[in-house]
């Protein structure tokens, strides 16, 4: 049976979403060879604060997630994830990426910024009627404007305003947020912190995890979850991986399949922790979405992911992950894992 809002032609499914894979491979390379060639000092930081329907003037909160990796003292690129919170008939989230300059001001570690580009974005619609929902997908501009103090102790602090335009909701939101410079960057007096040397990292990882997944619904609909992941040192920034994922079985869903991402990951704490943003393909079977002849049948779909590490022995990491499966028959989900893995 087929669900409401269904692509009929499974040719034009599989393209859109070997478009959307292709898309998120070039962009994580892209970003590696910039990365590679230029020295660079990077940030992690979270915000929250409120947000408006620029039309409709309805308020609601958002969050978000920002990596931002400083090439010189005034261009960078950052990579975010964004939740724009509970709009009326709209739960709207996506992945950003932007490029960012500053000015300083009046001292060396306080500074402007602005940053533009792209957001894909993930929204859970809900009829006015109140019957029923549906996963849209698409694309944003999403331009920034902030003011960052960059503190001594490595903290950095962030006040900041975003507008996201798609044309389907437009939004406006003022967070503030706290940031961890990884590396003291170059433009300030102290000096870069040491790197860990002579040390040849593992190229292999087997990670077994367990979790949640949860429905992009309105009614959030759970189920447990496991899987196997190989994860694959490719090159300084990048790793590849395959899963074998099972998001277990609720009223919606029952699914099961192989993922394959590309992750560009960084290593900080003298490499005990990593983070990573990745994004691929995933083959799976969900035995409540069936074809005409009702039978359950295997499709192409996108994954996006968001994952951290930390080593706790020399061949032991537990890591978390959350990830984001991009269906075209409105069964969207967030897939939620925290596992222990083997290093080789």
């Amino acid at each position: 049976m087929r669900c409401p809002g269904e692509m009929t032609d499974t040719t034009q499914a599989a393209q859109s979403a070997a478009r959307t894979v292709i898309g998120m491979v070039m962009l994580a390379v892209l970003v590696l060879l910039i990365s590679a060639r230029i020295a660079a000092a990077n940030e992690l930081s979270l915000f929250g604060g409120l947000l408006q329907d620029t039309d409709s003037d309805e308020p609601s909160y958002a969050w978000q997630l920002e990596y931002r990796r400083w090439m010189t003292e005034r261009f960078a690129f950052s990579l975010s994830y964004l939740n724009e919170g509970h709009v009326p008939h709209h739960h709207r989230d996506g992945g950003g990426v932007q490029a960012w300059t500053r000015v300083p001001m009046l001292d060396p570690r306080l500074s402007a910024a602005g940053g533009i580009g792209l957001l894909y974005y993930f929204d859970s619609t809900h009829p006015p009627s109140g019957t029923g929902y549906a996963n849209e997908h698409g694309w944003g501009i999403m331009g920034s404007a902030e003011l960052a103090w960059f503190a001594a102790n490595r903290l950095t602090y962030h006040v900041r305003w975003n507008l996201v335009e798609t044309g389907a909701l437009d939004t406006q939101s003022v967070l503030v947020g706290v940031g961890y410079q990884i590396d003291i960057p170059p433009w300030l007096d102290q000096p870069p912190p040491p790197h860990s040397a002579g040390r040849m990292p593992a190229k292999n990882e087997i990670t077994v995890l367990g979790g949640r997944t949860i429905v992009n619904s309105f009614e959030s609909e759970q189920a447990a979850a496991a899987a196997i992941e190989y994860r694959r040192r490719l090159g300084q920034f990048l790793e590849g991986t395959a899963a074998l994922i099972d998001e277990g079985r609720n009223a919606r869903i029952d699914r099961s399949g192989a993922a394959i991402q590309f992750w560009l990951m960084d290593e900080f704490l003298d490499d005990r922790v990593s983070i990573g943003i990745g994004g691929g393909g995933y083959y799976a079977k969900d035995r409540k979405h069936l074809s005409d002849d009702g039978e359950a049948e295997w499709f192409l779909t996108g994954i996006a992911s968001l994952t951290a590490s930390y080593r706790i022995a020399r061949q032991w990491k537990i890591r978390t992950t959350w990830s984001r499966v991009h269906t075209n028959y409105h069964r969207d989900t967030d897939l939620i894992l925290l596992g222990l893995g083997y290093l080789f």
